[in-house]
């Protein structure tokens, strides 16, 4: 080999050994730049450890420290010098429970260290609430990571401790302060019942006895007024217990289009005072019984018709309820109150609902009220985990609606009759289009032929045309001829077929004045589905009508004296209401002033039927109640019926009374007929009672 390659043979290995050395020193380089990144982060999650405000340690999987950050160390502050790495952890749980870091919390040392360092209550994480000398109150949070170490985590939480007694105490505060104004309010619905029983009662009975019209005009000013100012109050009551939380539902089951009907009823005359017609329109498909608050759903309904008449100067107002199945037999039932008054600006709608508010119209100013209905009833509606809406046009009317979710008991079925073969056609005569409607559906239900009228003049030229029907059902009141003149007219043409009148007076049908066959039967509007269809069953399928028996006579003292009544009612004024109100039905009525005095008029006299109020000075109804029922047990004697008298209005009263071993309740105001519609209910067991009094 010669010189020259000798040379460029050095010189290769000379490079060769160079790029080695390179590379070599790079991956140093490299390598020292990635530990130089790891001890940075290392330093940097070191510095965030340290800095947490809340206390941490970490201990290995033998429970000995390996580092503590600054807090953990400032909680030990008197032993931190003790806080180093290798430490056992139970050496320095001990330790600051003897320098009084830590409170033991009525536990022995060993105890309280074994509670905090046993294995299986710390294995997957476990958090313990303890206690420091200085006051503060802290949250242990102990985990053993997978490697075996274990992270203890110490959170001061006394300001969250503090706030939740401080919430605790104003729990408490607010369950007294509602207790006092649920007892607040019961005592103010029977102070103010008390009087308000002899204010309505006392007129209720002047009405009855012989006045001229102006002292006529006064007493019943006197009684509608008392009247209006029970709405009010109750109103007041009602809302009171819904903001106290006291309102509560009580579900049972109820006749839904009955329920319907009662509200229409109740507030028919009002209608019938300013020449509106009332309407009810009960879904045909739908089922009547249903699972719900009967009490609450009729509040809301009368609350809503009440509202549809009072705004309605002219035309009508009809309920509308339909419903649809959602599942497990429930339905979404949709209750609308249309009426044509005088409606609502769009830009007021949204006040409806509010409480003690009406829309600020100058229409609406004639008009009174507290302005609570509507807010109480969205309370209540919501409170069926239902909705409440309104729809209006001003000048033209509104809609009141609302939805709720109830379980129906579909093996209730109503009863259609059966339609017998010479009644086919049916003619029904009404000026206003929503009844005649209504009418055609439920009779169209029954596979009827229905034609519609809407005066009494079409009708007769039908029938002079030559048209031939089987039944005609007429309003009474319609322009120009009534339902009487057109069913006269129709009898003096030879019209043999039935006519039924739908009359929106009070009066009954009067037999005697049926001489000439002029209606068959006269039903009070809105009819209510199944009575227009009981009255329909025995027009077209008449049975023999059983003679009614009387009461078998039963050889006892009653049938020889009368019925004897014990009171007990520490207001003079309601003893001489309810004197008053019973006057003219012969009854043998006694009256004690207190339960008291009823225990012993009753141990001496026996009674019938006790009636008694239930705040009483003394010794109350209740107690009475008790008193008397023990008393019979004692002697052996059958119980008698005994009534609450009460004043009182809230959830839950009744059941008090019942479970007090009283039969029924009344609530103040009394009303005269349903003070006779009780005793005559109780009067039947009192008279087969052997144990009566003598």
């Amino acid at each position: 080999m010669g010189k020259q390659q000798t040379l460029q043979v050095l010189y290769n290995q000379e490079v060769a050994s160079r790029s080695a050395l390179e590379n070599e020193l790079r991956k140093v380089r490299d390598e020292l730049e990635v530990q130089r990144k790891l001890n940075a982060d290392t330093a940097r999650l070191w510095h965030a450890f340290s800095i947490i405000p809340d206390a941490c340690a970490i201990y290995d999987s033998d429970d000995n420290i390996v580092i503590a950050n600054e807090a953990y160390k400032n909680m030990y502050d008197e032993i931190r010098h003790l806080i180093k790495r290798g430490l056992p952890r139970n050496e320095l749980v001990s330790a600051a429970l003897d320098a009084g870091i830590l409170l033991k919390e009525g536990k022995s040392k060993d105890e309280w260290i074994n509670g905090m360092t046993d294995p299986d209550h710390i294995e997957g994480g476990v958090k313990r609430v303890i206690q420091t000398g200085d006051g503060r109150i802290l949250r242990v949070t102990s985990t053993r990571a997978e490697n075996g170490d274990l992270i203890s985590y110490r959170a001061d939480i006394t300001k969250e401790f503090e706030r939740q007694k401080e919430l605790e105490a104003a729990h408490i505060a607010a369950q007294d302060a509602s207790k006092i104004k649920s007892a607040f309010l019961a005592s103010m619905s029977h102070e103010i019942r008390t009087p308000m029983n002899g204010v309505i009662g006392m007129a209720d009975l002047l009405c009855e006895t012989q006045l001229d019209d102006e002292q006529t005009l006064y007493a019943d000013t006197i009684r509608s007024s008392g009247e209006s100012l029970l709405v009010i109050i109750n109103d007041i009551l009602d809302f009171s217990k819904i903001e106290a939380g006291q309102m509560e539902l009580f579900l049972e089951p109820f006749n839904l289009e009955k329920a319907a009907h009662e509200a229409c009823m109740l507030l028919r005359s009002k209608a019938n005072d300013k020449g509106i017609d009332l309407l009810l329109d009960y879904d045909m498909f739908l089922p009547v019984w249903f699972d719900g608050d009967a009490g609450r759903i009729r509040q809301v309904l009368l609350n809503l018709i009440s509202n549809a008449v009072k705004f309605t100067q002219a035309g009508h107002v009809c309920v509308h309820v339909v419903g649809v199945p959602i599942d497990d037999g429930k339905y979404e039932l949709h209750v609308a109150v249309e009426d044509t008054g005088i409606g609502i600006p769009k830009t007021e709608l949204a006040k409806v609902f509010k409480e003690f508010a009406q829309v600020d119209q100058e229409e609406n100013r004639k008009f009174e009220g507290t302005g609570l209905g509507l807010a109480i009833s969205k309370r209540l509606i919501e409170q069926m985990d239902g909705e409440i809406w309104v729809d209006s046009e001003d000048g033209v009317g509104s809609v009141f609606g609302f939805k709720i979710p109830l379980t129906c008991y579909p093996e209730e079925a109503l009863k259609i009759p059966r339609v017998p073969n010479d009644v086919s056609h049916v003619i029904v005569v009404d000026d206003v289009k929503e009844n005649r409607t209504i009418l055609l559906k439920q009779l169209g239900s029954l596979g009827l032929t229905v034609s519609t009228f809407s005066n009494a003049d079409d009708v007769l030229d039908a029938f002079d045309a030559g048209q031939r029907f089987d039944m005609v059902i007429t309003d009474q009141l319609m322009p120009e001829k009534t339902g009487t003149m057109l069913a006269q007219s129709l009898r003096d043409r030879g019209f043999e077929g039935l006519v039924v009148l739908l009359s929106s007076g009070a009066k009954p049908f009067d037999a005697k004045n049926s001489e000439r066959r002029i209606f068959d039967s006269i039903l009070q509007k809105p009819a209510l589905r199944t009575d227009l269809y009981k009255s329909l069953k025995l027009v077209f399928d008449p049975e023999p009508t059983p003679r009614k028996i009387g009461r078998t006579m039963v050889t006892s003292p009653l049938e020889t004296r009368a019925l004897r009544l014990l009171l007990a009612e520490d207001n003079k004024t309601n003893q001489l209401v309810f004197k008053k109100m019973l006057k003219s039905a012969g009854y043998d009525l006694r009256v004690a002033g207190d339960g008291s005095e009823l225990l012993t008029l009753f141990k001496a006299e026996r009674a019938d039927i006790v009636f008694t109020d239930v705040s009483m000075p003394v010794m109350d109804g209740i107690e009475a109640t008790q008193a008397i029922r023990a008393y019979e047990a004692e002697a052996g004697l059958m119980p008698v019926p005994i009534v609450a008298l009460t004043a009182h209005a809230m959830q839950g009263d009744k059941e008090r009374f019942i479970e007090a071993g009283m039969d029924d309740y009344l609530s103040k105001p009394l009303k005269k007929d349903k003070v006779l519609e009780l005793i005559e209910l109780y009067q039947t067991q009192a008279t087969d009672n052997p144990f009566s009094a003598s």
